[in-house]
């Protein structure tokens, strides 16, 4: 379970921060991060993916490519920049894409700068999922030059990270069981996959906290984190890695590189397939997912880079 809010060739990477929640990856790699809330403040998580898939009872799957950015005195891109190069994570190809992703959205989409912070909490907090978009993408929200693989294998190779698939993160309580440095994992784990082509995920509680990460992130005054209780999270993967179905807190989930697919359950709605030990992500895509039935659909949504899930707490 998490909680957060306040916040081979053809295959890809993602990089997020983000809040408590479920995830599945894309062989693509993504940075991404997130935050949990509690009480009146927001709890922070930041993750580091390759592509994942999140649910509310939430799973997620990695499709492409995340930015993660932070203010420093590191140069950022000018305003109204909208797109994202890769940060040296590798993107996804069409079939990557094609197998992974989905054209089906129903969670909401809005612009964080025309969401004021009552009509946030009136018609969201504690309510429903949303997902936030900047005009310039991640370097809305953080310092994406930070977060790109060079500069955290420059910066925190050494650091420790753990790592694991989607069905012993949610035994273990939320982490990963194998530790290595993150230079270990980008350049070995991450590429290594079991007997049903999944990968390791890192699915980190430490590796923010010890790096200076967060202290350049700019959110929303409505995502502002209570640092008291801030609960960061750091999560990588390559394409088809990611968590399976689990409860979380009130949480944030921010893309940086990649695309994020996620699924989410109301928590009066047991997932398809159970809980632990249920399905893992990509059993549960694959074999109970296509044989859903209108009424037994997940809320779901592929979020894009530069873009913040806001998850309700379940």
């Amino acid at each position: 379970m998490e909680r957060t809010l306040r916040k081979p060739s053809g295959e890809g990477d993602r990089v997020q921060y983000r809040r408590k929640d479920k995830e599945k990856l894309l062989p693509d790699q993504a940075l991404e991060a997130s935050g949990d809330s509690r009480k009146s403040g927001f709890q922070n998580n930041v993750v580091l993916l390759i592509a994942s898939l999140m649910v509310v009872f939430a799973a997620a799957v990695s499709v492409g490519v995340l930015l993660y950015e932070s203010r420093g005195d590191a140069a950022t891109k000018p305003r109204g920049h909208q797109t994202v190069d890769s940060g040296g994570w590798r993107i996804p190809d069409k079939a990557t894409i094609q197998e992974l992703g989905t054209d089906r959205c129903n969670i909401e989409r809005r612009w964080a700068h025309e969401l004021s912070e009552q009509e946030f909490l009136d018609r969201y907090r504690f309510r429903r999922p949303v997902l936030l978009r900047f005009r310039d993408g991640c370097y809305g929200w953080a310092a994406c030059n930070k977060w790109t693989r060079p500069e955290l294998l420059k910066r925190h190779g050494s650091n420790e990270v753990g790592s694991g698939r989607s069905l012993s993160i949610v035994r273990d309580g939320g982490r990963g069981f194998e530790t290595s440095s993150f230079a270990e994992y980008t350049k070995r784990l991450m590429e290594e996959r079991d007997h049903k082509d999944e990968p390791m995920y890192v699915f980190d509680r430490a590796f923010v906290d010890k790096s200076n990460l967060l202290q350049d992130m700019q959110l929303p005054s409505y995502m502002q984190p209570n640092m008291t209780l801030q609960d960061s999270f750091l999560f990588l993967g390559a394409s088809k890695s990611g968590v399976s179905f689990h409860r979380h807190a009130d949480a944030w989930n921010g893309v940086l590189f990649g695309l994020k697919r996620w699924f989410l359950y109301p928590p009066t709605q047991t997932p398809p397939g159970g809980v632990w030990p249920g399905f893992s992500q990509l059993d549960w895509l694959d074999r109970v997912y296509p044989n859903l039935t209108e009424a037994t659909l997940p809320l779901e949504c592929v979020q894009r880079p530069g873009e913040i899930l806001y998850v309700v707490s379940l």
